[in-house]
Protein backbone atom coordinates (compact mmCIF):
# COMPACT_ATOMS: atom_id res chain seq x y z
CA UNK A 1 0.00 0.00 0.00
CA UNK A 2 1.49 3.54 -0.83
CA UNK A 3 2.24 5.89 2.30
CA UNK A 4 0.21 9.17 1.86
CA UNK A 5 2.80 12.07 2.24
CA UNK A 6 0.57 15.24 2.95
CA UNK A 7 1.33 18.37 0.35
CA UNK A 8 4.28 21.39 1.52
CA UNK A 9 2.54 23.73 3.55
CA UNK A 10 -0.82 21.52 4.51
CA UNK A 11 -0.75 23.60 7.11
CA UNK A 12 -2.12 26.47 5.04
CA UNK A 13 -4.49 24.50 2.86
CA UNK A 14 -7.38 26.21 3.55
CA UNK A 15 -5.98 28.94 1.56
CA UNK A 16 -6.57 27.06 -1.26
CA UNK A 17 -9.98 27.95 -2.85
CA UNK A 18 -10.41 24.10 -3.43
CA UNK A 19 -10.06 23.10 0.28
CA UNK A 20 -12.89 26.38 0.72
CA UNK A 21 -14.91 24.94 -1.95
CA UNK A 22 -14.82 21.46 -0.42
CA UNK A 23 -15.61 22.84 2.89
CA UNK A 24 -19.12 23.91 2.00
CA UNK A 25 -19.96 21.22 0.04
CA UNK A 26 -19.38 18.94 3.23
CA UNK A 27 -20.89 22.10 5.59
CA UNK A 28 -24.04 23.17 3.65
CA UNK A 29 -26.19 20.29 4.38
CA UNK A 30 -25.93 20.91 7.69
CA UNK A 31 -26.36 24.16 7.80
CA UNK A 32 -29.27 24.59 5.21
CA UNK A 33 -32.18 24.00 8.34
CA UNK A 34 -30.61 26.85 9.73
CA UNK A 35 -30.73 29.29 7.01
CA UNK A 36 -34.30 30.06 7.33
CA UNK A 37 -35.28 32.23 3.70
CA UNK A 38 -31.99 32.16 2.41
CA UNK A 39 -31.71 28.17 1.86
CA UNK A 40 -34.37 29.12 -0.94
CA UNK A 41 -31.97 30.53 -2.96
CA UNK A 42 -29.76 27.32 -2.63
CA UNK A 43 -30.30 25.33 -6.15
CA UNK A 44 -30.83 21.84 -5.63
CA UNK A 45 -28.49 20.71 -7.71
CA UNK A 46 -25.73 22.33 -5.16
CA UNK A 47 -23.41 18.88 -4.87
CA UNK A 48 -23.01 19.33 -8.57
CA UNK A 49 -22.64 22.64 -8.83
CA UNK A 50 -19.74 22.37 -6.26
CA UNK A 51 -18.68 19.45 -7.07
CA UNK A 52 -17.44 21.21 -10.88
CA UNK A 53 -16.10 24.03 -9.25
CA UNK A 54 -13.99 21.91 -6.86
CA UNK A 55 -12.94 20.05 -9.93
CA UNK A 56 -12.04 23.62 -12.09
CA UNK A 57 -10.61 24.85 -8.53
CA UNK A 58 -7.89 22.15 -8.70
CA UNK A 59 -6.89 22.30 -12.59
CA UNK A 60 -7.15 25.97 -12.50
CA UNK A 61 -3.46 27.65 -11.17
CA UNK A 62 -3.98 29.54 -8.05
CA UNK A 63 -1.54 32.20 -6.77
CA UNK A 64 0.99 29.75 -5.43
CA UNK A 65 1.82 30.94 -1.15
CA UNK A 66 5.23 32.52 -0.98
CA UNK A 67 8.39 30.45 1.11
CA UNK A 68 7.57 32.98 4.30
CA UNK A 69 3.72 31.94 4.26
CA UNK A 70 4.12 28.85 3.44
CA UNK A 71 7.12 27.19 5.16
CA UNK A 72 8.10 23.85 4.19
CA UNK A 73 7.59 21.20 6.94
CA UNK A 74 10.15 19.06 8.03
Amino acid sequence: MTKLKLIDGWKNAYKYISVQLAAVLVFLPTLLPYMGDIALYIPSNYVQILGAAILVARIVQQKSLTRKECPKEE
